[in-house]
């Protein structure tokens, strides 16, 4: 034990040198949700184990995501020359943590209790293999032929047939065994070379999901539901975001050690699932209504067009001109540039080539469509589409953003400000299938291939609370451009710099982490291009700006207060109503940053290390101060709790729902709103497609500020994937939503 050696850490920390820590943390909670730990690494190598399975040796920072079954790891650091802070961040059910070093200080492993792992018995039908004879075996060599029944499990009848890895077909052996390496439950299936077809839907009427775990050691697999394209992948893992079937998406993790869980969300009648070297258990089906595919709220999926409808430079099109229009969305042609290449050839409706799309497809072909979404529908929460790519490279704008020129899948997650892109796809030889999701408010979408074809580009109208109307602001844009203030300036702290709107700014004293410093601020033209900062704002440097609210004699409470920033760099000060201040990173700001007043961030990356975005402070802020290093600030909102802002409710019961804290998050985040009077309130939590994932608060409240915290779990305990969430609330005859993202 020695004192924190580098001030990355907290007073006194444990220093290892070539030994263990191992932290039995079963013993004292019954599961948890996640558990981190802080570090300081001054040299050599690390050990990193959880839950006894086998250890990573190397760089803490290389650990690898899936450390253990059920656990994700991700580890955060910043090197400071000559050594190296982070925090590792575990998620899942961990019961025991080892961790090793030779130059390395570890201090606050802390445990977060929480659900652990659901019990396999929430399931409405369950196909275990323990019902089965240990060692009994199908197949083959015991004179089975493809498509015999073998047994009957919990209601679901179980056949095997072939398994098909590309020309080549194989039926060797199903056998009951016992679990090879303690990472499923008991005894299990031995998938050998053959498939078995699970016969849902002469057990239940629909589904809204089912799971499955296994264990890969080699070869490749098929999956097939429903019917429908059989996939031949080499890994179940290839599939994880992918629409295996109408209606049925697909989510998968797997460890290092070939164990893993595939979910399949939507109605799910028939499941055929074998491989190689591949072990099967706890067939896991949730009753429940099928799910409805076209959820879209406007679709382009090329069904009112034509079979061999061509647009291009063949059929004497030029870029600009309108193709076509498809439920209200007019979409025109555009040029692919590929580096100094420029190309405008042909797009075509051809039928789906592939299987992984469906009926009529766009095909691209050295051009590009451009979808107006924006004259279709006045804002977005996501906008998705599919694809086929059978080579060369593809392009991607968003918003008359800058494009991307490359393969699809190498596509930036900020694609434009304020919209987010993920791609997910599976290769299949010569040809790869795959989705995007953007999410934000997507205006225009511009996409381009060369031999790519796209379909059921679907648009998700945006379900966020309508714009602020503030009672005061300050928007900077009546001050002199090149304004400057501060200790090179003349000024001394606490002297009044503006008065706009009747709050009144100061400049005062700023922590840069090491000493109270005090230089400069100046107006200056707000940087295009990031979503926030329009117009003028304010460029801090090393000072603090103070705001004074308007105090309203014997009138109401401010509700909110916001502002919009842009962070280059350095350290953040925030200090509401005169109490402690935080100090460090502006998007780690507490949630609870004064009495009464809570405050979320939702912000968004713009380059490396640099982040923009808006922070709202919810309660009665009568001043606040903000400073930075490289900092910009701009658009400062007041409203009070009966004025013409967001905080007014017509029916006077109807909840006000605040940004969630943190945003993104990973595995908890905070969802506070508050109520003017007593009253009936609904808090639930939505996917993309708009499926209820569980309610959080369902009955009557009284009056007041409330807080409820979503574990990332829906109604039956099990841990969602990462993506995009909605908190909705309902009360008052009102309802409101807020976007959540889970990242993991």
């Amino acid at each position: 034990i020695v004192n924190d050696p580098a001030g990355c850490l907290d007073n006194q920390v444990m220093n290892l040198n070539n030994i263990a820590n191992v932290y039995d943390i079963a013993s004292a909670v019954a599961g948890t949700d996640s558990v981190t730990f802080l570090y300081t690494d001054f040299g050599g190598e690390e050990n990193l184990a959880v839950n006894g399975y086998p250890r990573y040796e190397g760089d803490i920072t290389g650990a690898p995501s899936n450390i253990a079954p059920g656990v994700t790891c991700t580890v955060y650091y910043t090197d400071f020359g000559n050594y190296r802070c982070g925090k590792v961040l575990l998620v899942g059910d961990v019961e025991s943590l080892l961790i090793a070093g030779q130059e390395f200080y570890v201090d606050d492993i802390c445990v977060y209790e929480g659900h652990g792992t659901p019990p396999a018995d929430e399931c409405d039908l369950l196909s275990d293999n323990e019902s089965l004879v240990l060692g009994q075996e199908w197949g083959n060599a015991n004179g089975n032929s493809p498509g015999d029944w073998i047994f009957t499990e919990d209601g679901i009848p179980v056949s095997i047939s072939e398994i098909s890895i590309g020309s080549w077909t194989g039926f060797d052996v199903f056998r009951v065994m016992m679990d090879p390496v303690g990472c499923l439950d008991n005894q299990v299936a031995w998938v050998s070379n053959l498939t078995a077809t699970y016969d849902i839907a002469s057990a239940v009427a629909g589904t809204d999901s089912v799971t499955f775990d296994y264990i890969d050691w080699g070869g490749s697999e098929n999956l097939q539901v429903n019917g429908g394209t059989l996939h031949e992948v080499p890994w179940l893992a290839d599939l994880d975001g992918l629409t295996v079937a109408p209606g049925v998406y697909c989510s998968v993790s797997q460890d290092a050690n070939g164990c893993g869980t595939l979910v399949l969300v939507g109605d799910v009648q028939k499941l055929r699932i074998g491989g190689q070297e591949f072990f099967l258990d706890d067939v896991c089906v949730y009753e429940g209504e099928p799910v409805v595919p076209d959820e879209c709220d406007r679709l382009v999926d090329h069904e009112s067009l034509t079979i061999g409808q061509t647009w291009g430079s063949a059929s004497g099109d030029s870029p600009g001109d309108l193709a076509f229009t498809e439920d209200g969305i007019p979409v025109h042609l555009g040029t692919i540039t590929l580096g100094a290449y420029t190309g405008f050839y042909q797009a075509e409706i051809v039928n789906d080539p592939a299987g992984c799309l469906d009926n009529q497809v766009m095909n691209l072909n050295n051009i590009a469509n451009v979808y107006d979404i924006a004259s279709a529908v006045t804002a977005t929460d996501s906008v998705t589409f599919l694809f086929t790519d059978f080579g060369g490279e593809e392009n991607l704008a968003v918003n008359g953003y800058p494009r991307y020129e490359g393969d699809i899948t190498g596509a930036p997650s900020n694609i434009a400000p304020g919209v987010t892109c993920t791609v997910y796809y599976t290769d299949f030889g010569n040809y790869r299938c795959g989705k995007v999701l953007l999410v934000g408010d997507v205006e225009s979408l511009l996409i381009a291939g060369q031999e790519f074809c796209v379909d059921d580009i679907c648009v998700y109208e945006s379900t966020e609370v309508p714009p602020i109307e503030c009672d005061h602001e300050v928007l900077f844009e009546d001050e002199v451009l090149g304004s400057a203030w501060g200790g090179g300036f003349g000024n001394v702290p606490g002297d009044t710099i503006i008065t706009e709107d009747e709050i009144s700014v100061t400049v005062d004293n700023f922590w840069d982490g090491y000493n109270w410093v005090f230089l400069n601020c100046f107006i200056d033209s707000a940087i295009p291009g990031y979503g926030v900062c329009d117009g003028q704002a304010l460029f801090i440097s090393n000072v603090l700006a103070g705001f004074e609210v308007p105090d309203l004699e014997g009138g109401p409470e401010v509700a909110s207060v916001s502002f919009e920033f842009v962070d280059w760099d350095g350290i953040e000060n925030l200090q509401v109503n005169g109490e402690a201040p935080y100090f460090g990173e502006l998007t780690s700001a507490p949630v609870d940053i004064a009495t009464g007043v809570t405050c979320s961030v939702d912000w968004w990356p713009i380059a490396s290390g640099t982040a923009a975005g808006i922070v709202t402070l919810t309660g009665d802020v009568r001043s606040f101060a903000i400073g930075g290093q490289q900092f910009y600030m701009d658009n400062v909102c007041v409203t009070y709790a009966t004025g013409t802002g967001i905080a007014t409710s017509p029916l006077g019961v109807a909840p006000i729902l605040n940004h969630n804290y943190p945003n993104p998050f990973n595995p908890k985040t905070t969802l506070s709103f508050s109520l003017a009077e007593q009253g009936e309130v609904r808090l639930s939590i939505h996917d993309v497609l708009g499926r209820e994932v569980t309610v959080l608060v369902n009955g009557s409240l009284n009056a007041g500020n409330h807080e409820k915290v979503w574990d990332g779990r829906d109604h039956r305990g099990r841990a969602v994937s990462s993506g995009i969430y909605f908190a909705r609330i309902e009360g008052g005859g009102e309802v409101q939503s807020r976007k959540l993202v889970l990242s993991k």
